[in-house]
């Protein structure tokens, strides 16, 4: 998700220190404050990405402090609408309350609005191919087949480029209108809970685009659809007309949370086991299922001294049955992530999705060193390592070397809770390797 350069907040007035256990914090440190009160705030959105363009939008948030006793709010209202030039479009508005009811159950509820006009998709597997070549052409050297002939050329022609497929080679048109999520969770005493979850997706899929858009009659996804590669898509019928599918999944497990702080911590680890599965009395039009573990861990590198952390974030995640194709760079668990391998939220400095399949390991490691504050804002620098890989099914070997990324940036915390990210990735294994800027919201984890 991405961010605004420019913020504007009606907050608390500003409340004494608090330690953090372990250490005794500096000026400047995002939990020397708690927090009270109502506080809204509202992010005009300027933002890049690499993968997305230049993005322009707004996002508000209304967060219930309350008397600062609630861990972490009591109740945090948000929305966002988006969009960019590359074709993105991603609408949502969310609910959090941690103590449902009076209770000690956590619900979190959202719908959002999402369209990726040029989604990416290089294959499947840890050895699928990108060749530049296949995408890549003067757009004033594109030339028709033969004189007079249709709008639709069969093949499309580039200038000293015998190996051009077209422009939009590696890219289909995704749409979920609507997506739905709830979450619950539930504490078992101390840092244990276990939670339960059920999310619904309606997506429509358009897998070639008509010329205007750089259309052409091949692209990768068609070519492995064909070739009995995927599930949700065969490949018959009309590829250039929009059809529509159904996903929904049920999901379970258990955490441990000892973070000493939710959105920036400096100790602590926050670790989840899930199983989950997608049947079609779920509201889908598939039957798999999914398990998945994630580990994090928050150390302080200097004991009593909070500003320097190392994190780490190890991932496994297996899917089996019919796994639809537009859901193989996603994962489960408490914190699902949707593009594996690859983007701003797995291996920095590699295309979006660059790999997929049934499959996955992650790890991320990163050195967060927050510097100093002013007013409302609190900054951090950080350097991470990213590293993972995918296989095509499990039943099959995958072959292929662990894909590296690496990462360097900023972070800013606003009104102590709301941590905007900014990285430059640099791709390290993969032949494509180039810089990436990311503009997020969030932690990396």
């Amino acid at each position: 998700m991405a961010v605004g350069l420019l913020a504007w907040a009606a907050a608390a007035q500003e409340q004494p220190e608090v330690p953090v256990a372990g250490y005794e914090p500096e000026p400047g440190v995002f939990r020397s404050r708690l927090e009270k009160g109502l506080k809204l705030g509202g992010l005009p959105i300027i933002s890049y990405s690499t993968d997305e363009g230049f993005g322009f939008g707004a996002l508000g948030t209304l967060t219930q402090f309350g008397d600062g006793e609630q861990d972490p709010y009591v109740y945090e209202v948000s929305a966002q609408i988006f969009a960019s030039t590359k074709g993105v479009q991603s609408d949502y508005v969310s609910y959090d309350l941690p103590h449902a009811f009076g209770s000690r159950l956590r619900l979190q509820l959202s719908a959002s609005f999402t369209r990726a006009l040029y989604s990416q998709y290089y294959g499947v597997g840890n050895q699928s191919q990108y060749v530049p070549a296949y995408d890549t052409c003067d757009t004033a050297q594109v030339g028709p087949v033969s004189p007079g002939s249709s709008p639709l050329p069969l093949t499309p022609r580039c200038i000293g480029n015998p190996l051009f497929r077209g422009v939009r080679y590696y890219r289909f048109d995704e749409l979920d209108l609507p997506s739905l999520r709830i979450n619950l969770r539930y504490p078992l005493g101390g840092a244990w809970s276990v939670f339960g979850g059920y999310r619904f997706r309606y997506t429509r899929v358009q897998v070639l685009y008509p010329a205007s858009q750089g259309g052409t009659q091949q692209s990768q996804l068609l070519t492995d659809a064909r070739a009995g590669l995927l599930s949700g898509y065969n490949g018959s019928g009309d590829p250039y007309a929009p059809f529509w599918l159904r996903y929904g999944e049920l999901a379970g497990g258990v955490a441990y949370d000892s973070r000493d702080n939710e959105f920036a911590p400096v100790k602590g680890m926050f670790h989840d086991l899930s199983l989950r599965t997608w049947l079609h009395p779920l509201g889908g039009q598939f039957n798999g299922w999914g398990a998945n573990l994630t580990l994090r861990f928050y150390a302080p590198v200097i004991p009593c001294d909070g500003r320097l952390v190392f994190a780490l974030r190890l991932l496994a995640d297996l899917m089996g049955g019919e796994v639809p194709f537009y859901m193989l760079a996603s994962t489960g668990g408490l914190v699902p992530l949707d593009a594996v391998l690859g983007g701003s939220s797995s291996v920095r400095g590699m295309f979006q999705n660059r790999y997929q399949g049934d499959v996955k390991l992650l790890g991320n490691a990163e050195l967060r060193y927050r510097m100093f504050g002013a007013w409302e804002l609190e900054f951090e620098a950080a350097a991470g390592l990213d590293a993972g890989r995918v296989w095509y099914s499990l039943s099959q070997s995958d072959g292929g070397p662990v894909r590296m990324g690496s990462a360097v940036g900023v972070r800013i915390a606003w009104s102590h809770h709301f941590v905007i990210r900014f990285d430059f990735g640099i791709g390290i294994t993969q032949p494509e390797a180039t810089g990436y800027i990311y503009l997020e919201t969030g932690e990396l984890f």
